[in-house]
């Protein structure tokens, strides 16, 4: 994959990363001052993830909960240093061996996932827009060229094939957004002065600790609202259409 986009101009302006959590786990990160790497089973490290350009995020929570700390929020980050990034993948790394899951339906022939790494910068993840997406309008809105749009040999280079099979297939199957949504692993820590906003419930609006956390980090808040308790993966909707105001104005 990283060969294919080599020698792709990269997709401009460059978007935000976004790492979505739940708010009690972002009381902890305001504690210690930075988003932390945790023990990664997939690519056997300790790491944390980014989503490149997109608010993508699937909880565990499967029953409507009105606590406050189930509340899912989203640090939104301009960038990630080079020296910081493990690797860079076209696609959540975490559902590549799942059963049923991104390797079994695209990939069979690919047994390591690092052979669809498509590089070490976050420039890569551009480069992949423009690829099959032609430009971040495109990627934004969910709009990948097709098969004959994107040039690829279909013998030295069926991954690409393989991929642009995983971008149709957006959003008709279980296989949501963030396999079609280009991951930055990182290998360190992330500090928190390294993001620009958060996105978080306004139930915390009021909160003085909360405001006063975000200052010492130069962190902007945005609230997104919701009037009822939903289950976890339903205020993802919320949190996208929050980020993508965002970066209408932003970017």
């Amino acid at each position: 994959m990283q060969s294919a986009i080599e020698s792709v101009l990269a997709a401009t302006p460059q978007l935000y990363l976004t790492h979505i959590t739940k708010l009690d786990n972002a009381r902890s990160v305001f504690e210690n001052g930075y988003i932390a790497t945790t023990d990664c089973k997939v690519l056997e490290e300790s790491l944390c993830y980014f989503f490149y350009g997109r608010a993508e995020y699937r909880g565990r929570g499967y029953k409507a909960s009105d606590l406050d700390g189930e509340r899912p929020v989203c640090f939104v980050i301009k960038n990630v240093d080079k020296n910081d990034i493990f690797s860079v993948f076209p696609f959540d790394t975490g559902a590549f061996y799942l059963k049923d899951g991104v390797q079994e339906r695209y990939f069979p022939n690919v047994s390591d996932i690092l052979d669809l790494s498509i590089g070490d910068d976050v420039e890569s993840a551009q480069r992949l827009i423009t690829k099959f997406w032609e430009n971040n309008d495109n990627f934004i809105n969910n709009k990948p060229m097709d098969d004959a749009q994107v040039q690829y040999d279909n013998f030295s280079e069926m991954e690409v094939g393989a991929y642009i099979q995983l971008l149709s297939k957006h959003g008709r199957d279980e296989l949501d957004g963030r396999v079609s949504t280009p991951e930055i692993v990182a290998l360190n820590d992330i500090s928190l002065h390294q993001v620009e906003f958060i996105i978080a419930p306004s139930q915390i609006s009021d909160s003085e600790a909360f405001r006063r956390n975000c200052d010492d980090y130069g962190i902007v808040p945005i609230y997104y609202y919701t009037m009822t308790p939903l289950k976890e993966n339903e205020y993802i909707s919320v949190i996208q259409d929050r980020f993508y105001e965002l970066l209408r104005k932003n970017v």
